[in-house]
């Protein structure tokens, strides 16, 4: 079966050994050595941990057992945390001992594999009604503006999207046309995601580091900070992928709550309507759709109400929709196969309130 899409835009601001971890070592009364490390920043961090020399020595992580010399060993640390990461100590106890050790720290959770689109509906981060801008550009490695763009007045409240931690701030600019004069606001989510509020305006940040907030929470006003041509708000979601042992950040495209939908990838020109999660009866209980793997196949059965139109678009970049179907309900199943060359994106839209469920890959 395919999945929900996910990007492997990796970012140009990989993350990077962090200084800041404290060291710590106690001598146990066994004549062994316990290593920890604390984390005083205010997000998640993990730590590859390597023991690239031993004579006459050998440790254990408490959880993942013996380290092999020159292999290293993955711990996530959270903000304001302090791990163990091994005890050590001689093979032959009556001989003495040493060892050398590389430690790497990275910002974030580390994600064995990619992160899929539907891991969260997010709220959309203002009030009212704003057309989509810019939405994503490209969803395959290398692409372009895994984010969505709304066209705002400079001064536009900014809700949080998702609940979690403050991470980041930078509200110091009042310049326009440089990447690093943007100001922002990041936020760590419980899932290890994070997201990035973009082109704030001066003094813009109505948070802290470390400020715990809630969805919907007031965190800023819009600007026209950074790269930017025009006065918006940009979000994308990131996380720390594992990237065959080479992390670095990527991108993961969104799913969006509003008025005339639940769970949308938002398109350009789309004019979506901002509404609480508590004011929208539970879609998932009414999802009317079924797709499947026929052979070579996806087949979609949807079942539609009498006089309820519902079209199904597909798309290899995200960006260039072309038709693939357009049905009017009689109350009966609707049934439609496609056969996916490659990775192809599919979107529903339709003249429902609560549902637009696509679009799903296929990558052979």
């Amino acid at each position: 079966m395919f999945r929900p899409i996910f990007s492997l835009l990796l970012l140009a601001l990989t993350p990077c050994l962090h200084a800041d971890l404290v060291k710590g070592t106690v001598n146990l009364e066994d004549g062994r050595e316990q290593y920890s490390l604390h984390n005083p920043d205010p997000y998640t961090v993990t730590v590859e941990v390597t023991i690239t020399e031993a004579e006459n020595f050998s440790a254990a992580h408490p959880t993942q057992g013996e380290y092999v010399v020159g292999e290293g060993k993955l711990c996530e640390i959270l903000s304001g945390e302090t791990v163990i990461v091994f005890i050590g100590g001689g093979v032959d106890p009556h001989a003495g001992w040493s060892y050398a050790l590389s430690t790497l720290a990275y910002k974030g959770k580390l994600f064995m594999s990619p992160v899929e689109d539907d891991h969260y509906i997010y709220r959309l981060p203002y009030e009212g009604t704003y057309t989509v801008s810019s939405g994503f550009k490209d969803a395959r490695p290398g692409g372009e503006h895994m984010a969505v763009d709304w066209g705002m007045v400079t001064g536009t409240p900014i809700l949080a999207a998702r609940g979690g931690i403050v991470t980041a701030i930078k509200e110091d600019s009042n310049t326009n046309g440089a990447i690093e004069d943007g100001n922002y606001i990041e936020i760590e989510h419980a899932d290890g995601t994070f997201a990035n509020y973009a082109h704030l305006e001066l003094n813009g940040a109505l948070v802290e580091v470390g400020q715990i907030v809630s969805e919907g929470q007031l965190i800023g006003s819009s600007g026209n900070t950074g790269y930017s041509t025009g006065p918006h708000l940009h979000l994308h979601i990131a996380y720390l992928y594992y990237n065959g042992g080479n992390p670095a950040f990527a991108q993961v495209p969104v799913r969006l709550l509003s008025t005339n939908s639940y769970g949308i990838l938002p398109v350009q020109g789309d004019e979506l309507t901002a509404v609480d999660r508590d004011q929208v009866t539970d879609p998932l209980s009414a999802k009317d759709y079924l797709v499947q793997q026929v052979g070579n196949a996806l087949q979609f059965d949807r079942t539609l109400p009498d006089g309820v139109s519902a079209s199904l678009f597909s798309s290899t970049d995200l960006e260039q929709w072309s038709l693939v179907a357009s049905y009017v309900g009689t109350g009966d199943a609707v049934t439609r196969q496609v056969t996916p060359e490659g990775t192809v994106f599919y979107r529903w839209e339709t003249t429902l309130e609560s549902y637009d469920d696509y679009p799903e890959p296929v990558v052979e």
